[in-house]
């Protein structure tokens, strides 16, 4: 592929994506499935809750990540120092479109966007198919030209066997990962762009030493139409592809239970794909039953400020329902990690020093939280459609049957009487 052409495709890309229908056929994020149990009596001050967090050597008011979008032509330029000064003005991180162009001597003027988000964790982006044509050291070289934090090494597999001349060496990738993860000073996190990370593609990263996985699971945009819509050869190929891949919901989940299989506390777990407000980033936290232990204890710091404060609560720790999120886990104990010298060590928590702003962001971080004891319980299965998560309420059922009266037993002669209630 010619530089003209990367060009083109870049601005075919940005086009497409505001006008052409991207989307998937029948295909959804499965977080319209999840419910979440409401708290009328949070018995805490909204002020009070707490986000923040340290995540390699950056702080974040929230777990929550602007994913990788465009990158090398003059129109995507604004675009990255838009999404880069939100991003510094609400404390998140926010990533960058792929920087091939810039290792083939291109354009760097869409990369820079330190100078408008000085304090966000930034992250660098290539193909991870790339990693055949450019060793460590070109890597490190973007790592440097963007100013980031850490390295995304995206995976598009579908994309480019669907797009006319895409690249399709996939061989020998997961060998060459774990090579750039030795040889680079900075973090290296693998993504898929929209189909899902399976628990192998996970299991098989972790293995080779990345510091965090992006699941990007579908229900938002799929890469292949859009390489349909651009040429009319890949159209029909495209539409065989337009419900491909792992809804949001089960890659977030399943992946969750691939990295507490390889015991990779310290591998920074990131939920993304279709994600349309904050509710959506709040299901992806709460659908894994080990980040339900982060948010819990947000909210209970956020519980012990408001209790402090009037002395006494209406309900003891113990009595105090949980936050949003699925069943707890017997005998579950949490403990705060701090961030050691190596690149792989999980996140601290930190209390920020202000408040969290909200935004309306594609993606969010899951990975951020103490570590969990579960004492050798296997996973949790999945809830079935509709299923509130958190709910620990018994059967409606078994809960009538239970606290029903009991009629008195009735002898011969003798007429049954109905208990008043």
């Amino acid at each position: 592929m010619t530089a003209g052409d990367a060009e083109r495709r870049k601005r075919d890309h940005l086009r497409l994506s505001l006008e052409g229908d991207v989307g998937f056929a029948t295909l959804r994020t499965g977080l319209d499935e999840i419910s979440v149990v409401p708290r009328a009596l949070p018995e805490t001050d909204l002020a009070d809750v707490d986000l923040g967090l340290e995540c390699w050597g950056r702080h974040l008011r929230a777990p929550l990540l602007v994913s990788c979008m465009t990158g090398g032509v003059s129109e995507a330029g604004p675009v990255n120092r838009a999404l880069a000064a939100a991003a510094q003005r609400h404390g998140v991180a926010v990533g960058l479109g792929s920087g091939r162009v810039v290792l083939e001597g291109g354009d760097l003027s869409s990369f820079r966007v330190r100078d408008v988000a000085p304090d966000v964790l930034l992250l660098a982006n290539l193909g991870a198919v790339q990693l055949r044509s450019y060793a460590a050291d070109d890597c490190r070289r973007l790592v440097e030209a963007c100013e980031a934090d850490a390295l995304v090494l995206h995976c598009n597999a579908v994309q480019e066997a669907v797009q006319p001349g895409g690249d399709t060496t996939f061989g020998g990738l997961v060998e060459r990962i774990a090579e750039l993860c030795d040889a680079l000073p900075v973090p290296v996190v693998v993504k898929e762009v929209g189909f899902g990370l399976s628990p192998r593609d996970v299991t098989a990263v972790v293995a080779a030493g990345v510091a965090g996985v992006d699941v990007a699971g579908a229900g938002g945009t799929n890469w292949a139409r859009v390489e349909g819509l651009r040429d009319d050869r890949a159209g029909a190929v495209a539409l065989a592809f337009a419900d491909w891949g792992l809804p949001t919901a089960t890659a977030v989940r399943d992946a969750r239970a691939a990295l507490d299989t390889a015991g990779a506390a310290a591998v920074v777990l990131i939920g993304s794909g279709g994600l349309r407000h904050g509710v959506d980033a709040l299901k992806v936290c709460a659908w894994e039953p080990t980040s339900r232990a982060w948010l819990g204890d947000c909210w209970r710091r956020g519980r012990r400020a408001s209790t402090r404060r009037r002395r006494r609560s209406a309900f003891s720790p113990s009595s105090c329902a949980s936050p949003p999120g699925p069943p707890a886990r017997p005998a579950a104990t949490t403990s705060v990690h701090s961030c050691s010298p190596d690149r792989r060590s999980p996140c601290r928590r930190v209390r920020p020093r202000h408040r969290h702003g909200s935004v309306h962001t594609h993606t969010s971080l899951t990975g951020h939280r103490p570590s969990v004891d579960v004492r050798a319980q296997p996973p949790s299965p999945p809830h079935p459609p509709h299923q509130p998560l958190g709910d620990h309420r018994e059967p409606e059922q078994q809960v009538l049957q239970r606290h029903a009266p009991r009629p008195e037993p009735v002898t011969s002669g003798q007429p049954r009487r109905t208990p008043l209630n």
